[in-house]
């Protein structure tokens, strides 16, 4: 039976609809795991990122305590800041501390805070990963 209409050309038709849809779901999946991947990495630099933050407030801490003379000395009535630069880790990490320290409602006493913000692969590129930690606690220094 004919029907008046050309059969040619209905396979190779068939065929390209086929493999349209193939690669529109292998481009599908593929988007999906290069995503996973990616943010799997970018997990892996958050934590080097994470850990120089966290190497900073420890020295932070440690250089304002036990240093004789702290990272920032309060005058009386007065409070301080501390800006440090950027110090560079031997894993390619890097980390900036910085210590504010403010009065409270006894001029002897000073309310610190000690941010630290540590980076992977620094330098503040598209691939850079940055996490902060932050502590504070409060100091008396002795009246004169």
């Amino acid at each position: 039976m004919d029907f008046g209409f050309p059969q040619r050309g209905i396979t190779l038709f068939l065929v390209i609809l086929v493999l349209t849809s193939l690669l529109s779901i292998s481009l599908g999946i593929f988007t999906v795991v290069f995503s996973q991947l990616r943010l799997s990495g970018e997990i892996a630099d958050s934590f080097v990122a994470l850990y120089a933050a966290d190497e900073a407030i420890e020295r932070g801490l440690y250089l304002d305590r036990n240093q004789p003379a702290p990272l920032c000395t309060p005058v009386v009535g007065v409070g301080c800041l501390y800006v440090g630069s950027q110090v560079q880790l031997s894993n390619g990490s890097c980390y900036i501390l910085k210590v504010d320290k403010t009065v409270t409602a006894n001029p002897y006493t000073f309310d610190v805070n000690i941010r630290a913000t540590g980076e992977y692969r620094c330098g503040g590129g598209i691939t850079s990963v940055k996490r902060a930690l932050q502590t504070s606690y409060t100091q008396s220094i002795p009246p004169p």
